[in-house]
């Protein structure tokens, strides 16, 4: 079996798409001042993108590890077996959805619940569990315990921030001088689309 993360094949490949997914979200905005916060949440969701497929895939590649680490788990036993399917089929689902920028915004918010649950499960398994089963793949299977709550605190940041970026910005568009629209002129000014 080979392992994703002994194979330089993943490597390439992310690098490959996300040249092409950032090449591909400059074209779709071409205003400046909003290119920069597009290009910062399209940089978000790509970081996203990769963790979700490469844990999801990870975890499909290695599913009876995957459902054996759940039930060793005390309060993950009796899901086990659903969390053992539904976990990757949820990850490859987020990150198709965040392929999509009709359905951005909200899977990054959905993106962000997942991540907070995933680190209020390993805070209360640091707090309350003797045994720590680990059920990741891959690469985040090296981190220890604690590590991995610090990085799902991180990456649960990122996609709340995404999510607000991608939100707040969504329905304005820049007024350039000499437009005038509903009584606003300016470069500053913004109007809902």
């Amino acid at each position: 079996m080979v392992h994703l993360k002994e194979s330089g094949l993943f490597a390439n490949l992310f690098f490959l798409w996300s040249n092409f997914f950032l090449e591909w979200q400059v074209n779709l905005y071409p205003m400046k001042r909003k290119y920069s916060i597009h290009l910062l949440v399209s940089i978000i969701a790509a970081v996203l993108i990769a963790l979700f497929v490469y844990t999801a895939l990870s975890k499909a590649m290695q599913l009876h590890r995957f459902q054996i680490a759940l039930r060793s788990s005390p309060w993950l036993r009796p899901l086990s077996r659903q969390l053992a399917w539904g976990v990757p089929a949820v990850e490859l689902l987020l990150a198709a959805g965040l392929l999509i920028l009709r359905f951005r915004e909200k899977t990054l918010f959905l993106s962000g619940i997942l991540l907070f649950c995933f680190t209020g499960y390993i805070g209360g398994m640091l707090l309350f569990a003797k045994k720590l089963p680990c059920g990741c793949g891959g690469v985040i299977e090296v981190l220890s315990w604690q590590q991995h709550l610090v990085l799902n605190i991180v990456l649960t940041f990122l996609a709340f921030f995404g999510w607000y970026i991608e939100r707040k910005y969504k329905r304005t568009v820049a007024i350039e001088p000499g437009q005038a629209s509903a009584g606003l002129t300016g470069r500053n000014s913004r109007i809902p689309v």
